[in-house]
């Protein structure tokens, strides 16, 4: 999800900006990901950085992602069978992104493998 949207219960100040009760309240979560504030070179991807893992990208407290846990797995396991299987992978094209204001990710993503010998 890039997008979560919330209308403030009372006034309140975020990031220096004074809200009154029932204002819309925006918060793009790629931008969160990407702040510099928090994460040096934050436009370069890096999970062996200090503080990987402050991401936001399954939200946080009450609203963290159900799914989360299963995605996490899914993910674990086709890059442990990736590296016993696979030789050699490079790009082979132009990645395209899904064309959505809410969910973001990669539509296609096309590779060139070589599988290891047995």
């Amino acid at each position: 999800v890039a997008f979560i949207e919330r209308w403030t219960a009372r006034p309140c100040e975020l990031g220096g900006v004074e809200h009154g009760p029932g204002e819309f309240v925006g918060g793009s979560v790629l931008a969160a990901n990407r702040d510099p504030a928090v994460f040096a070179d934050p436009l370069r991807y890096d999970g062996r950085r200090e503080n990987a893992r402050r991401h936001l990208s399954f939200s946080f407290g009450e609203h963290f992602c159900l799914g989360a846990h299963l995605a996490r797995a899914s993910q674990h396991a086709l890059v442990r069978e990736l590296a016993e299987r696979v030789d050699s992978l490079e790009y082979a094209g132009t990645p395209t992104q899904i064309a959505s204001s809410f969910v973001v990710g990669l539509k296609t993503l096309p590779v060139r493998y070589r599988i290891r010998p047995a």
